[in-house]
Parts: structure tokens; sequence; C-alpha cells
């Protein structure tokens, strides 16, 4: 699986611009479907191997033990972190969950990667996620059944003057096994070790040839079932709280490893007028109202029954935070099927006709802990509440209320009371992820004159069905808390008293809680219809080295994007916020977010000339041979216009088994649907409002912004930008191909590649962000002016006596962040690739293979935006406080998952019908910039890495039913080496690192003819 040339290729890599390969050599039409490398759409081309290639073949698949095209990307040290996977234990309805693998080569960010299937687009998965709060969409490796891939092709840099949009990191061609003559099957059962976390597969793959060879017809499929992996059933994930694992070390305390929940059953309130309550005399509120529930204790202001009680003030106690990982899971539950189809008639000798169907379904299961209020829909329990303790003094029958507590000076009517802190453990959130796909490609391929030729139609659709139950509507949740009998819903009774940071451990009644929970679906469908012609000579004309090769082509596509948000988050059925009357989403925890929908066109056109410079027989010295290729493709979009895209790459021989090369070229990514046409989205996230910090270090209550608490949920608004710039890139590389030819032949075949990389991109899409435009306004308030996008409530007095003496003009909460995608400054990301690739075959010891590829990140650099350039400098200055970071602007090499070096080493020994092989994934250290101790130092993650080993046996002529089959046994991850410690909510960083720990897989293939 190291990256391929030229010099060491006798197989040049395939991407089927045909979409299928050889036809049997029955009629000149097998003649027509030549090998070209990814990198060309020229077979002449594969000679020089101007690009490095990583070819992975279908042994090469199997002895990763991946069992999903996910865990295949995975294995390629070049592939950054997996930011849209079904690990993300903290992801929301706004996210793409369920079964999706995505794609980032360089980790420069998913839907810079092209994924091509048979040499052809896929269409993206149709649900988005924010990367850097810009939302992305992505090809779905999942949806390809990995068990009939015949190759996987992994071009390294940029490819838009070949492919067009999406190729800024390069391009990966899933090549599918469309030869295949037989029928064989394949089963495959296992699990993790310690767990309940088990996974199976059954393939098959058949094929048949008719009509002496001029009908080709094959079927690959499989089903996989996987059940799910409970945070629970790790101990290093089971408690959210991980700082007893930092005791005796400079983060010994610190807070950034409890990622527990503020918000719990241990509710926080304040009586809605803002006014104290007394009890005999006593306040068992704060002078404003506010109070919180704790267990029964002596500190304890007033009881309410014998589990829990009152105590003054809105701030809960940490150790009653909520530990959320007893209600998620670190793996959710799948259920996967795959189809794909082929079939290829010779019309004659010149014509073959060709199609493609496949057919992908999927459901994934996962769990999510209960949402709490947001700013944006405060929830108010009425004065009428059967369990407020400061409700009324008569229930609606004339009874004496229960529940109020005695001697209290509240109204006879009681008082409303806000929620200010409170989540219904008592409930949770499971959801379902439904995806389906289907692509049907047709055409011919053939001679036209001089030229190969082909043409073709595909349509392709993907959509999605993300159904999550028990989301809480604020309607009925207030109608529940609104009862005023025992059936109301109790917010007052705690949580668990056995276990604080548990569910609660005394839950409402389940009638109770059925009325106010429903079903939130969210629904998403994305198309792409593609008409293409392509047209290939490699003997255009000749030069005294050779014959100039030309590829042309022109393409046409339509792509759409539907996203069908539920009436209750759509604003369709709304809510209306009791403290402002604004109208908000109806489910709790959750801003509003509308449907969007847009379309667009595509128009293509593109050339690629291979000319060859000097060849062998011209016997130039220290040149054996040097190729040259130009490539350039123009697109218009309808949407924003038209872009051009060059490239030119070269292949200098200089001996036999010596060559270097090098390219450069132009991609570019076109803004997605979604940033161009969507409507204002609305999102609510906790941020730090600096400016108060300001006023609290002035007070003397902190000494620096990282230790200010002023923290709270705030409404952003954030829209899309029809005057947006596609991305644009300029990749360079340059490298060394050697295959020594002086060694003897026993020492077997050794090839060595070392290629520099480097990406500049101008425009990257992005946002400033809540965060930035805090900082902002923090900046320009100390200058005497404001940021006009971070709109304020007026100060109340509490607010006004803060900052009363510091010098600093008071200012309310809050209101709203109005943001939009824009074009950011340049980001370069710059690295180094290595393979060692080598192959001994003895006749009496067997074969022997070792696959090394590395990976280092030398730079990963985001210059910042003037708005971001002015906070910095300002700290650098001293003007504001330097106690908080830009996270977007500076190196991100070696920090929050992007380590510097990754690898991956397999081996193998085969003999006779036995095969023993190990495969090992590294990946580097790198350091958490989410813990700092006192002396700055950032929290390192310490390099990890998993090694794999498999014994298999083959049985080939046994005159028995075990006649071609095989059986392989191979232990994931034999060494049960646990994911490192992370201030994260897993404990550990899920999309570098896995929980899967060792585990047992038995897989059993038998062919038959």
């Amino acid at each position: 699986m190291a990256a391929q040339s030229a010099v060491e290729q006798s197989e040049p890599a395939q991407p089927s611009v045909s979409g299928a390969e050889q036809a049997p050599a029955t009629s000149r039409a097998t003649d027509l479907d030549k090998v070209v490398v990814v990198g060309s759409r020229l077979a002449g081309n594969s000679e020089t191997g101007m690009a490095p290639v990583i070819v992975l073949g279908e042994e090469d698949i199997a002895d990763t033990g991946a069992v999903s095209g996910e865990e295949l990307l995975q294995t390629l040290p070049q592939v950054g972190d997996l930011l849209f996977d079904n690990t993300d234990t903290a992801a929301n309805i706004n996210a793409a969950r369920g079964d999706v693998g995505s794609i980032n080569l360089r980790n420069i960010g998913t839907g810079n990667t092209l994924l091509l299937v048979n040499g052809r687009r896929v269409v993206p998965h149709p649900g988005t996620q924010t990367e850097n709060l810009v939302p992305r969409q992505t090809g779905n490796m999942n949806a390809i059944p990995l068990y009939g891939v015949k190759r996987m092709e992994t071009l390294l840099g940029g490819a838009s003057a070949l492919y067009g949009s999406d190729a800024v990191a390069g391009v990966m061609n899933v090549v599918m096994d469309t030869q295949y003559q037989g029928f064989k099957v394949q089963t495959q059962y296992g699990g993790s070790e310690g767990t309940d976390f088990r996974e199976g597969n059954i393939n098959f793959k058949a094929g048949r040839w008719f009509n002496d060879g001029r009908t080709r017809v094959t079927l690959l499929g499989g089903y996989t079932d996987r059940t799910e992996l409970a945070a629970s059933e790790r101990w290093y994930s089971a408690d959210m709280d991980k700082r007893w694992r930092l005791e005796g070390t400079p983060f010994e305390g610190y807070t950034a490893f409890d990622d527990r929940l503020s918000a719990t059953s241990w509710g926080a309130f304040q009586t809605f007028d803002k006014v104290g309550v007394r009890q005999d005399g006593k306040l068992v509120t704060s002078a404003s109202g506010y109070f919180h529930i704790e267990p029964v204790s002596g500190d304890c202001v007033a009881s309410i029954d014998q589990n829990a009680c009152i105590e003054t003030g809105s701030t809960v106690p940490r150790d009653l935070r909520f530990n959320a990982a007893s209600q998620r899971n670190l793996l959710g539950a799948v259920g996967r099927k795959n189809l794909f189809g082929t079939v290829e008639q010779d019309i004659n000798d010149n014509f073959v006709a060709f199609g493609e169907v496949s057919y992908y379904r999927s459901r994934y299961e996962g769990m999510r802990e209960q949402a709490a209020p947001v700013g944006s829909g405060p929830i108010v329990v009425p004065k009428t509440n059967y369990y407020n303790p400061f409700g009324a003094m008569y229930l609606p029958d004339g009874s004496l209320n229960p529940n109020r507590l005695p001697g209290i000076d509240a109204p006879e009517e009681g008082l409303d009371v806000r929620m200010v802190s409170y989540r219904p453990t008592d409930t949770s959130r499971p959801y379902t992820v439904d995806d389906d796909a289907y692509r049907i490609v047709a055409g011919v391929r053939g001679m036209l004159g001089s030229f190969d030729w082909e043409s073709a139609v595909l349509y392709s659709a993907a959509k999605t069905r993300d159904a999550q139950y028990g989301s809480i509507s604020n309607t009925l949740f207030t109608q529940a808390l609104g009862r005023s009998d025992p059936g109301a819903y109790n917010p007052f009774n705690g949580g668990d008293p056995l276990d604080w940071n548990g569910p609660d451990g005394t839950p409402n009644d389940p009638d109770t809680i059925a009325s106010f929970t429903i079903p939130v679906i969210r629904k998403s469908r994305s198309t792409l219809f593609q008409v293409d012609s392509r047209f290939l000579r490699e003997d255009m004309f000749s030069l005294p080295a050779g014959d100039v090769g030309m590829a042309a082509g022109v393409e046409w596509r339509r792509e759409t994007l539907d996203d069908d948000r539920d009436i209750h988050h759509d604003g369709t059925i709304t809510y209306t916020d009791p403290v402002t009357g604004e109208i908000t989403s109806d489910i709790l925890g959750a801003s509003p977010s509308p449907d969007n929908a847009g379309e667009r066109s595509v128009s293509s056109v593109y050339a690629e000339l291979a000319v060859p410079l000097v060849s062998p027989a011209m016997n130039v010295p220290l040149v054996r041979y040097l190729d040259l290729q130009l490539a350039g493709r123009y697109e218009h979009y309808s949407d924003f216009g038209s872009v051009a895209k060059p490239k030119v790459a070269l292949a200098w021989g200089l001996t036999d088994g010596l060559m270097m090369r090098a390219s450069w070229s132009q991609s570019f990514l076109a803004p997605n649907i979604m940033l161009t046409n969507a409507n204002d989205m609305t999102v609510s996230n906790t941020r730090t409002d600096y400016y108060v910090c300001e006023a609290d270090i002035r007070n003397g209550d902190i000494d620096s912004i990282s230790q200010c608490s002023e923290s709270y949920s705030t409404v952003e608004q954030r829209s899309g930008n029809k005057n947006l710039e596609p991305e644009t890139a300029d990749t360079w590389s340059a490298g060394i191909v050697f295959q020594p030819t002086f060694l003897p032949e026993g020492f077997g075949k050794l090839t060595l590649t070392a290629d520099y990389w480097s990406i500049e991109q101008e425009d990257v899409i992005g946002i400033l962000g809540g965060s930035t435009q805090m900082a902002l306004d923090y900046l320009l308030r100390m200058q005497g002016s404001f940021n006009p996008a971070v709109i304020r409530n007026d100060p109340d007095d509490s607010r006004i006596a803060q900052f009363e003496g510091t010098g600093l003009a008071p200012v309310g909460t809050v209101a709203q962040i109005n943001d939009i995608y824009i074009n950011r400054l340049p980001r370069t990301t710059r690295g180094l690739d290595f393979s060692v690739n080598w192959r001994l075959k003895t006749d009496s010891a067997g074969t022997f293979n070792i696959q090394l590829n590395a990976s280092r990140l030398i730079e990963m650099t985001q210059q910042p935006t003037a708005d971001e350039r002015m906070i910095l400098e300002a700290q650098q200055q001293g003007l504001i406080d330097d106690g908080f970071n830009i996270s977007q602007a500076g190196s991100q090499v070696g920090f929050d998952g992007t380590p510097e070096w990754r690898a991956s080493l397999s081996a193998s020994w085969q003999i006779n019908d036995w095969k023993i092989g190990t495969f090992t994934r590294y990946t580097d250290k790198f350091e958490s910039t989410s813990a700092e101790d006192d002396e700055g130092n950032l929290f390192q993650i310490p390099s990890w890495s998993t090694t794999n080993v498999y014994v298999e046996r083959r049985f080939r002529e046994t005159g028995n039913f075990l006649e071609n089959s095989a059986i392989r046994l191979t232990v994931r991850d034999v060494a049960d080496n646990e994911p490192p410690l992370g201030p994260t909510t897993s404990g550990f960083y899920t999309k570098v690192h896995s929980a899967r720990g060792r585990g047992y897989y038995l897989t059993l293939t038998k062919e038959f003819e």
C-alpha cells in the first residue's frame, strides 16, 4: 500500500475512465479500455509516474482488517481526522449522523477530496456538518461495498485540472471488481474483548460471461450488522470527570478534565419577578430570587422531601454535575446493505455498451442525553405547578397545596419560577438514521475514427432520515409544568440520591413524560445527474522522443440538495419566549433551523497532453527519459461563475530505477449549495463574555480571562452568502522514486519513494464565529466603540453594580450575534510522504512482503483575518487580556488531533497455503489547547499505535467442501492499547484514537466454480 510509481508498477493503477475493465479477448472492443493511472486520463502517462498514487489491492485491504470504508480510510497516514463519522458522541440532529464515512486527505477539511467510483463522481451525502463553523458535505465511503473493491487508488495532490471541483487535496478512485467470473461468498464475525460490542457481515460476488464472452454480468453485495458500544463499557469513557487520573501531575484538579454537564436534574431556578422569598423571616433564595436543588444535607435552607432540599443562589455545586456518559454510545449500532452490479455488451468489434447499478441502505441507532433549555427558549414553571415550592397556597379544588413551603412570604397566588439551569435526566433521546443511495450509469465506448471514445449518463440520489425520539416540545413541556395535579412534571425533585451524577433516580410518571416528548425528524436528499463524453488518442502526432498523447472531454452535471427540518424545528410550530415574547424553536435545547434547498448546474471542458521530451533511445546522459504532462479544465457554475485551472507535471528518469518527479497545479473547491443558499440559521452556543470578564479582572475577582466564568448561552444567526468565491489552491510536489537495480535477485524487489508537497489555499470559506465576534466586541468597547454584530440587552441592576468602580461602561447580556460566511485569508499546508515497498519471492521459503507508508505534516497555518489580527495585536500590546485564544488562526500542527507524524506498516509471509501477517497503525503525539497548566504548558497527548495480527489457511484442491476456501483469524489491536487521555467528553480524541481495543475476528471464504 505504499505510494506507487511507474518504476514500480508492473500493473499500473486504473481509474476506470470507461467504468469497466478489459473485456474478453474475443473482439476488438477488448482493446478499447486502456490502463491509466488516476493522476492522468492517458495510458501512456502511466509510464512516467508523475504523481504519487497509493494503490490498495484486494489483499492489501483485507490485511488492514478494515470492515467498512471508514475504517479503511483510517489506515492511510495521509488521511486526517474523519470529522463525519459515527463516533461523535455529542452529535445532535444538526450533524451528519449515522453510517457516514467521510474523506479528509491532508487534514485540510472534509470536501477537499474528490471521491470517484470507477472513475466517475459520487453523489455527496445529503447530510451537512459544520467544520470550523462551516457546513460541509462529503462522499460516503460506507456506501461502497468494501468486499467488492478490486483496487482503491488515492492520488495525492491537486487534480482539479483533470476532475474539477473538490480535488484540492487529491482524488480517491474506488475500482470495483467488474470482471469477476464465478461465485464467491465471505462471512466474518468478531467483537471487542471485555465488551458486548459485536459485528459480523456476509458478502458475495458473482459474475458470468455469456454469448462467447460478448455479454458480461457481475453482481457484488453484502450485509453488515454491528451492535453498539456504550461509553459505560470502557472504564476510561464511563465517567466524564477524569480529574482523578491526573493526581500527582501538574494538571491535578484541572476542571478541563471534568466534562460533566453543568445542567443537571439538580436544577437552578429564579423567581420570575426576581424577588427573594423568605421562610419564617429567613431567605431561602437570594435577594434576587435565585435558588437551586441539592441532595439533603445539613446545609439546606429548606427541605422539599426526604431526598432533595433548597439552597440559595444559582450555582449548582460541581459535584452534582451530570455524567452524560451514562446515556451515550462510543459507537452506535449499524445495519448496512450494499449491492453493486454491472453489465457489458459488445455491440460489434468497435463498440461496447455498459451499465452500472448500485444500491445502499443502512440504519444507524444511537443515543444522546436529554437537552437543557437554551437562552433563546427559557422555560417557566408556573405558579400552578403542583410541585412548585413557591406555588399557590390553594389548589383549584380549594384544598391546601401540600408542596408549597410552609411559612414563606410568597403571595397567596404563588410565584412563577424560571429555569436557570435544568436537564430532565429522567428522559433521553435515542435516535435512528436511515440512509439510502442508488446510482445508475449507462454508456457506450468504442472507436470513433482514430480516437478511443466513451460517453455515459449518470444519475445518483442519496437521502437520509434522522429521527430523534424523546425530544421535548417546549409547548407541551410548558403544559405539563402548568398542571396543578400530581400528574404535573416535577423539576424540583433533584437527581439520584445514591448517584448524584447519574440520571434522575426519582423519575416522573412515564405518562407525564410521554405527554411532552416527540420525535424530531430531519429529511435530506441530494442528487447528481451527469452527462459526459471523453476522447483519447495516444498518438496525436510524433516528436523525436515518441508519440504525443491527448485526452479531452466535456461534462455537464446538475446537483441538488434539499434539507427538510421537522415542523417543530423549522418554524412551522413555534414557542414563544415567556421572558422576551420572542418566537423561537419548539424543541427544548434547539435553536430554530429553517428548511434549505438549492441546485446548480456545472458545464466543464478539459484537455490533457502527454508529451515525451527525451526517450531512452536518444541516449542523453543522465536523462533516460523526460516526460511532460499538461492539463487544463474550465468549469462554469450557474450560481457563482466560472473557474479555469491548469496542471503541469514532469517525470525525469535519470537512470534505470531512479526517477525524479515534480508537479504544479491549481485546484478549487466550489462553495457547496448550503453555503450559497442557506437561510438565516440560528444556533445556540455557550460563549464567554470577555468584556464582562474584564470587569471581573478590574474588580479583583479573577487574574485572567482564562479563569473567567462569565459564560452563557448565546444565540448566533449565520447567513448564507451568494457572493462567495470558490476556495482555490496552488499545489506543488517534488519527489524521488528509487528502485535499485544493482541489488542481487535474491534480495528481492525494493522500492523507495519520498515526496515533498505543499498546498497553498486562498479564499478559504469560514466565519468569524461567536467567540471571535465577542472578542472583537471586547476590544472595540475598550477603545470606546462596539461590534455591531453583537447585539446586547440593556444592563440590569446587578450588571450595573458589577461594573461599578471598574471604569468600564456597563453592558447587558448578549441577545444575538450576527455572522455571515466569508472567504477568509490563506491557509498553507506542507508535508513529506515516504514509502518503502519490499517483496521477496523464494522457491522454498515462500513470499515475504513489507510495506511502510509514512506522512509528516510540516506546516498547517491559517492566516488570521483583519479582525483576528487586530485582536491578536491588541493582546500582544496589552490592550486586552491574553487569557484566551483565537482558535481558527495560527499553526495547527501538533495541536488538537493534528499530529506531525502518521504511519502504517504491513508485513506478511506466505508459504504454500499459509499466510501470516501484521498491520500496524501509528499516530504521533500532539498537544491539547483545552488544558494548560500554571507554567503555560499544554497537555500532552502521547503517541499511540495499534497492531493487528492474522493467520490464514487456504484450501485448494482438497476434493471436498473445503476446496477453494480459506479461513482467517485476525486479532485486532493485539496489545489492547487504550486510547490516551484527553480533555474531551469521551476522555480521548475519538477522531484520532479508537476505543475498540483488542478484538477477535474469524473470516471464512468459499469460492464456487
